[in-house]
């Protein structure tokens, strides 16, 4: 946890490729039982990075785009200005 509502799953896998949606079931499980919500989770293998929001009031979950360390890291259409936006309205607001 990174934050009240703010949540950090890391994915460590010794197969190159492993898809982090395969995590997306137990990160949901995980955020159903959590003593507040909403809550959202920043899932990320290292190379990629989802964000997954869970709202048990109205039981509803969202994923964002899937982001790259490509897309991440290049000069052209970066988005880690997006992303660091996204982390700072999430533990701000």
């Amino acid at each position: 946890m990174i934050h009240d509502r703010l949540w950090l799953i890391v994915i460590e896998s010794k197969r190159y490729g492993f898809s982090m949606r395969q995590a997306i079931a137990q990160t949901l499980a995980y955020m159903v039982d959590a003593p507040i919500s909403p809550v959202f989770v920043l899932i990320t293998t290292g190379e990629d990075y989802l964000f997954v929001k869970c709202d048990r009031d109205s039981s509803h979950y969202a994923l964002s785009d899937k982001f790259t360390k490509l897309t991440l890291s290049i000069a052209e259409g970066n988005e880690l200005y997006l992303v660091a936006q996204i982390l700072k309205h999430l533990v701000s607001g």
